[in-house]
C-alpha cells in the first residue's frame, strides 16, 4: 500500500516538495552572504568537535522553505480545484503546529546571534510557552479526543477524576514536546547528523500518513520538512560549510513532536510512532542526560559525553572532518533502522502490533544499547591511555 500511495502522489505535491528543496538550498546561500558575518558565527571551544569558525545560519532556511512549499501546494490546489472547492480547513492542523513553532524559531534566531544571545532559562521558558500554545490550539481547534489519544484502558479511565485525566494528558504532551525540542538540539553536534535525522525521520512521518490518504496535508507537510533538511545537508555534509544553529535544531525537534501528536489525533498512527522514528536521538540524549543528573552535573552546560561525540573522539589517526563522516554513516544506518522498525509496527508488519509498541521499542533499545556499550568501552579504553587526541582539519 505504501508503494502504491507514493506512486499516486499528485504532481502538485511532488513539485512543491522539490521546490522546498530548492528554496532551502537558495535561502542558505543567501543567508551565508547576508548574515554570515553579523554575529552568527560558531567559534570552536573546548567542548566543540570542530575547529574553524563556521556560520550557523542553516536553520534559517527551514521555516521559510516550509512555508513557501505549503503556499505553492495551496496555490496549485486553488488553481486546479477553484476557490470554491478548496478546503482551507484541511490546513488548520498545520497552523496549530506552525504558530507555536514560529515562537521557537524567532527566539532561537535571536539567541544564535552573539549580540542578542538569550539565557538558557529564557529559551526554556519560551519552549514551555510554545508547548502550551500548541496544546491549547490543538484542544480548541481540532476537538482533540483527549482520552482516546493514548488508548488508555477504559476501566482505569473511569476510576480517575475527569480533571486529573486532562491535566495528566496535557502534562504528558507538553513534556514530550519539550523533550523533543531539547533533545534534537542536544544531538546537533557533528556535521550532517541533525540534518540526516530530519531527512529520514520526517520522510517516515510522510510515508506513514500517505497510505489511504494520498495527498494528506500532514504527509505533504512532513515531506516538505524532509526536503528542506535535504537542502540543508547540501551545505552541512562533512566538511560542513554551515551549521544549523539552535534556530534549526529546536525548530525540527518541535516540529517532530507537533506533527507526531497531530498525526495521532487524526488517527494516522499510534502516538508511539514518532518516538520510535526518532529513537536514535531519544536514546542518546536521554541516557546521557540521566548519567549527568546522577553525577550531579549541570545539565545545561555544554559537554562532549553523548555517544556520537565519544564515537568521534575515539577515532584515531584521522582528521576531524573524516571522523564526522566515519560516525555519520553508521548513524544514518541506525536512523533508517529505527524508521523501518517504526513503519513495520505502524503497518502491522512482522507481527508487530500498531497499538503495542513494546516489541518495537525492545528491538531498538537492544540495537542502540549494544552499540552504545561498544562506543563507551572504546572511549574509556583510549581515555585510560591518555587524553584523546584531536587532529585539526
Amino acid at each position: 500500500p505504501t508503494i502504491l500511495a507514493i506512486a499516486s502522489m499528485s504532481l502538485k505535491a511532488t513539485i512543491s516538495i522539490f521546490l522546498s528543496f530548492g528554496f532551502s538550498v537558495g535561502i542558505i546561500y543567501w543567508a551565508r552572504q547576508k548574515f554570515g558575518g553579523l554575529g552568527f558565527q560558531d567559534y570552536a571551544t573546548s567542548r566543540s568537535l570542530h575547529f574553524e569558525v563556521t556560520p550557523k545560519v542553516g536553520g534559517l532556511a527551514l521555516l521559510p522553505s516550509l512555508c513557501l512549499g505549503l503556499l505553492t501546494y495551496s496555490l496549485f490546489n486553488i488553481i486546479g480545484e477553484g476557490q470554491q472547492s478548496f478546503r482551507f480547513d484541511q490546513f488548520v492542523p498545520l497552523l496549530i503546529w506552525i504558530t507555536p513553532a514560529f515562537i521557537v524559531y524567532v527566539v532561537c534566531f535571536l539567541s544564535d546571534r552573539a549580540e542578542t544571545e538569550l539565557s538558557a532559562m529564557t529559551r526554556l521558558l519560551s519552549f514551555i510557552a510554545a508547548s502550551f500554545v500548541f496544546v491549547g490550539l490543538t484542544v480548541y481547534l481540532s476537538n482533540m479526543r483527549i482520552l482516546e489519544l493514548l488508548s488508555v484502558n477504559q476501566s482505569a479511565i473511569d476510576s480517575v477524576p475527569h480533571l486529573t485525566k486532562i491535566l495528566g494528558l496535557v502534562s504528558f504532551v507538553v513534556l514530550s514536546v519539550l523533550a523533543f525540542t531539547n533533545f534534537y538540539n542536544f544531538m546537533d553536534g557533528i556535521d550532517g547528523l541533525a540534518g540526516s535525522m530530519g531527512l529520514i525521520g520526517f520522510s517516515a512521518l510522510g510515508l506513514a500518513a500517505l497510505p489511504g490518504q494520498q495527498t494528506s496535508h500532514l504527509s505533504i507537510a512532513s515531506s516538505i520538512v524532509s526536503a528542506s533538511c535535504l537542502g540543508f545537508l547540501f551545505w552541512n555534509w562533512p566538511k560542513a560549510k554551515v551549521f544549523m544553529g539552535d534556530t534549526g535544531s529546536t525548530f525540527l525537534g518541535f516540529s517532530a513532536a507537533a506533527l507526531g501528536w497531530l498525526g495521532s489525533i487524526e488517527g494516522l498512527w499510534h502516538w508511539s510512532f514518532p518516538f520510535l522514528v526518532f529513537f536514535p536521538f531519544w536514546f542518546d540524549a536521554s541516557i546521557t542526560l540521566l548519567r549527568r543528573l546522577l553525577r550531579g552535573e549541570k545539565i545545561w552546560q555544554a559537554h562532549r559525553e553523548h555517544f556520537y561525540q565519544r564515537a568521534v573522539l575515539s577515532l584515531e589517526g584521522m582528521e576531524m572532518s573524516e571522523r564526522h563522516l566515519k560516525v555519520l554513516i553508521p548513524s544514518i544506518a541506525l536512523m533508517l533502522t529505527s524508521s523501518c522498525v517504526a513503519l513495520a509496527q505502524q503497518l502491522n508488519w512482522l507481527g508487530l502490533s500498531r497499538f503495542q509498541p513494546w516489541a518495537a521499542l525492545a528491538i531498538l533499545a537492544l540495537i542502540h544499547g549494544s552499540l552504545a556499550l561498544r562506543v563507551d568501552a572504546r572511549y574509556r579504553a583510549l581515555d585510560r591511555k591518555g587524553p584523546v587526541q584531536e587532529q585539526k582539519t
